[in-house]
């Protein structure tokens, strides 16, 4: 267990068939765009993080609601921070994740 950002951890981020995958900096910060087919908005968000280095050991998982709820939350910007949904921060990491459909 952990109690400090995980530096450089993979992040992958699952919706359905859309999947993407990056790099949290070296405080455990990440951003990623990810862009559903309309056909998956229905589709459950998946987060999970995985440790590298000394820290491989470590790994986190955060299930999010839906594409469209999560659009919704993001507003106009189509930026959802951890204040509009705290589940995009997988446990140590700080995120922002952009929503489009």
């Amino acid at each position: 267990m952990t109690n400090k950002p995980i530096a450089n951890a993979i992040v992958d981020i699952l919706a359905a068939q859309t999947s993407e995958q990056v790099t949290a900096n070296a405080e455990g910060g990440y951003s990623v765009t990810l862009v559903v087919d309309e056909s998956e908005v229905d589709a459950l968000v998946k987060i999970s993080a995985k440790g590298v280095g000394e820290q491989q050991n470590v790994s986190f998982v955060s299930q999010l609601n839906s594409v469209a709820k999560l659009v919704d939350q993001a507003g106009d910007d189509g930026v959802l921070s951890k204040e509009e949904n705290f589940a995009v921060n997988v446990t140590n990491l700080f995120s922002k994740m952009v929503l489009s459909r």
